[in-house]
């Protein structure tokens, strides 16, 4: 497994993965009251088939149930994440 460095950029409402100090990927979401919907899941060239969208996704899936959001899996990747993870079903609005 690759390790991903991942940094959550609140005033760009993104989780961004970060492989050797260069963007590997990102989850963009928005924000209403205590609700997110990710709406976007990118890995850019060169990082597909590591696993940075799964890390990605994971972390920011994570840190919004510990912050007490729920959320809409808008992108199909998230949808797909959160199949493989019934463990945050309960949070989906």
């Amino acid at each position: 497994m690759t390790d991903v460095n991942i940094e959550h950029q609140r005033d760009n409402k993104r989780y961004v993965g970060f492989i050797d100090g260069k963007e590997a990927g990102f989850a963009a979401y928005s924000e209403n009251g205590t609700h997110r919907d990710f709406f976007q899941t990118v890995t850019h060239d060169g990082y597909t088939g590591k696993g940075v969208a799964g890390k990605i996704v994971g972390r920011a899936l994570s840190e919004s149930v510990q912050d007490g959001f729920t959320f809409t899996p808008s992108c199909s990747y998230v949808e797909h994440y959160i199949e493989k993870h019934p463990e945050y079903a309960e949070h989906v609005k």
